[in-house]
C-alpha cells in the first residue's frame, strides 16, 4: 500500500510541474499556436495513471477492511473460547478431588 501511495505522490509532482508549465504558456502564445501537445498529452497520460492508483488503493482498503473484520470475528471466537475453558476449569465436580479433576 505504502508503495503505491509512493507512486501516486510522485507522479502527483510531476502532474503539478507539466500543469505549471501548461499555465505558464502566455495566452497569445496559447490563442494563435495552441498548447504544448506534448506536454498536455504527458498530463493526461499521468491522470489516467493517477487515477488507477487511486482505484488500487481504493481496493486495497476494501480488501483490508475485509480483512479487519475477519480477524475481528477470530478475536471474537478466541474470547468466547476462553470464556468457555474458564467456565470448564472453574467447575466444582463431586468426585472431583478423587479423579483428579
Amino acid at each position: 500500500m505504502s508503495e503505491v501511495a509512493e507512486q501516486v505522490n510522485q507522479a502527483a509532482q510531476g502532474v503539478g510541474q507539466r500543469e505549471e508549465a501548461l499555465q505558464q504558456r502566455s495566452w497569445l502564445r496559447a490563442f494563435f499556436f495552441g498548447q504544448d501537445q506534448e506536454q498536455t498529452q504527458a498530463l493526461k497520460n499521468e491522470a489516467e495513471q493517477n487515477r488507477l492508483q487511486v482505484q488500487e488503493m481504493n481496493q486495497l482498503l476494501v480488501e483490508y477492511d475485509d480483512c479487519d473484520a475477519e480477524i475481528k470475528t477470530m478475536l471474537q471466537e478466541q474470547d468466547r473460547l476462553d470464556q468457555v475453558a474458564e467456565k470448564a476449569v472453574g467447575r466444582w465436580a463431586l468426585l472431583g478431588w478423587l479423579f483428579g479433576n
